[in-house]
């Protein structure tokens, strides 16, 4: 049995269809985008105003996989699976698991826990009964992260750098 979930938002990835995923990439247009919320961030003091913050949440997104259409699927999937076999944990992965989402169980220790891994092997989901649903950034969000704070970071210093120096190198207190 797969589980049928969408790959990064707005984009339908089907279970097996790994490779109809699109990789994110810094375009001008966004890199132009960082520029100037850094050199309006800059003019006011801010480092990382509002403005840029919301910019690179919804770019994140695009980069995120679809992890609401995950927990429905595993959830609607253990809930069929639990009814048919609750003895027979690894019983239960198998119907589980498939496509591009490895779902690994852990029923050692004080507790059970469901882990689920994208196709780079990250964990990008857990479930433990106590807590829920735990998110976890995968390796492609942590990259856009990155990159998108490196891009700002540098436009930043270049305003600031511009401002001190149409000031006559005066830092006026923000």
């Amino acid at each position: 049995m797969k589980i049928e979930a969408t790959g990064p938002r707005g984009r339908s990835s089907p279970a097996g269809k790994s490779g109809t995923r699109k990789e994110w990439k810094l375009s001008r247009s966004l890199e132009e985008q960082i520029a100037v919320c850094a050199r309006e961030d800059a003019a006011r003091g801010i480092y990382m105003g509002a403005r840029f913050l919301r910019l690179r949440r919804a770019e994140v997104e695009t980069a995120a996989p679809d992890r609401a259409a995950l927990e429905k699927a595993i959830d609607t999937q253990n809930q069929r699976a639990l009814r048919e076999v609750r003895e027979a944990d690894q019983r239960w992965l198998r119907l589980l698991s498939g496509g591009r989402y490895q779902v690994k169980g852990q029923s050692s220790g004080e507790g059970s826990a469901i882990h689920v891994l994208d196709e780079n092997g990250d964990e990008i989901l857990t479930y433990t009964a106590g807590v829920g649903w735990q998110k976890k950034a995968s390796r492609a969000e942590n990259q856009v992260h990155s990159t998108l704070k490196a891009v700002y970071f540098d436009a930043y210093r270049t305003a600031r750098k511009e401002l001190l120096a149409a000031r006559g190198g005066l830092e006026a207190e923000a």
